[in-house]
């Protein structure tokens, strides 16, 4: 199989390169010209690494359908000293470093096969230049199996055996999602459009949380009535999460009550009939709302205490509000980590998630399609029978064990698309 290449031109040109089929554009500068002066040869050791590393196991994720390109950000490589003449090295998948990133991100991932990755080489074309940045590429080659993979892209060779790869800084780590195909599905999930279903479930057990991050999808078909979706809060109510749209914008109430709650509300504007994946990120100074895994608001915490977790209202439940801010949609996939999750975390789980994954506390995944009980899938204990809830029905406090069962309702969605 006939190795790519990537050309690296002369200092201060900017060279279009093809890269697995794909022109990229890369551009050196004077300080990458042989800062140190050394005369360029052949003959000196050098050790070549990925430039800047400070995270033992570097990563991203990407996303490929069929045999489309997957690209890392730009990364650099480095020499310790300068080369004459094309000198090449090779990228390729280094299937024994899987077990040990699993091991120290507390991951199960697969190895990307090696055999589906087409080695690609990267040729130092000036004597001069050591230090240049492009993306990592990876097309599928043959058949590959959907599902999430690990791919640890090393440097495995070189031209010249006068150039040694460090092995402190030589790997970086895609964690690819590859699907063959991306084809509509069937599913069922909550739907919350009568008003008299909005109520609220207090757990007998509870969660210390002092960072965490709240996910739910979430689907609108009308903003009109400035809809809540829900409030992940204590059984007194006395720290809550409120999560509500305020003009078809996001808005998410944070803390305790005045001078304590803070809150952050999405400059983008939400649009009717098509789902939306969030991610409520608290780390313990800062909050955070991301929507489809990009940043869409944040704002300062005006209250780090802990948070105990062990109440969930969903949609609107205090006297007349059922009704005012109602939620005429459907929900799905609600999680809560005792942990502040990554963007490419985020971008992992978007559609799915393993219940034993460290760090989650409690996942309802909403598809239970009949019943009245809805299940945590962590198996932590916080299942929710809607058989017996609580909430104010009049503005006079709470009133406890309604029974809000024969307003549960299911939401079909046979366009449903997720990746």
């Amino acid at each position: 199989m006939k190795n790519n290449r990537i050309n690296i031109l002369r200092s201060f040109r900017t060279a279009f390169i093809l890269a697995l089929g794909l022109n990229l554009i890369l551009a050196c500068s004077d300080d990458d010209d042989n800062p140190k002066g050394y005369t360029p040869d052949n003959t000196t050791p050098k050790t070549v690494s990925i430039y800047g590393l400070s995270d033992p196991y570097p990563y991203s994720s990407v996303k490929i359908l069929g045999d489309e390109i997957g690209q890392s950000p730009a990364i650099s490589l480095e020499l310790t000293y300068p080369v004459t003449g094309d000198q090449t090295v090779t990228f390729g998948i280094d299937e024994s470093k899987v077990s040990a990133f699993n091991a120290a991100m507390g991951t199960s991932y697969e190895a990307l096969p090696s055999s589906v990755f087409e080695p690609m080489d990267v040729v130092i074309a000036d004597k001069r230049i050591n230090t240049y940045y492009f993306p990592l590429s990876i097309q599928i080659q043959g058949t590959l199996s959907d599902g999430i993979y690990l791919a640890p892209i090393s440097i495995v060779g070189s031209s010249s055996n006068y150039i040694t790869a460090d092995p402190d800084a030589s790997t970086y780590y895609m964690v690819v999602n590859y699907k063959q195909n991306l084809d509509p599905e069937t599913k069922i999930f909550l739907d919350t459009s009568d008003p008299e279903f909005n109520s609220g479930y207090i757990f007998t057990n509870s969660i210390s949380l002092t960072q965490y991050t709240i996910e739910c999808a979430f689907y609108i078909n009308s903003f009109s009535n400035n809809p809540r979706i829900m409030n992940i809060t204590d059984a007194g109510e006395s720290y809550s999460n409120i999560f509500d749209f305020q003009n078809s914008r996001l808005r998410w109430r944070h803390g305790r009550g005045s001078p304590y709650r803070s809150e952050v509300t999405t400059t983008m504007t939400f649009e009717t009939g098509r789902w939306y994946y969030m991610s409520a990120v608290f780390d313990g100074s800062t909050i955070r709302i991301y929507i489809d895994g990009e940043l869409a608001a944040t704002g300062t915490a005006l209250d780090t205490s802990t948070f105990g977790f062990n109440r969930f209202d969903i949609g609107a439940v205090w006297s007349t509000e059922n009704v005012d801010n109602n939620m005429d949609g459907a929900i799905a996939n609600v999680r809560i980590w005792s942990k502040s999750l990554t963007v490419t975390e985020m971008q992992e789980y978007k559609c799915s998630v393993d219940p034993e994954t460290s760090g989650l506390e409690a996942y309802w995944k909403f598809d239970e399609a009949s019943g009245h009980i809805f299940y945590d899938s962590t198996g932590n204990g916080f299942d929710m029978d809607w058989s017996d809830t609580a909430r104010d029905v009049t503005g006079g406090g709470m009133v406890y064990n309604l029974d809000k069962s024969s307003y549960i309702q299911w939401f079909t969605d046979t366009e449903y698309l997720c990746w």
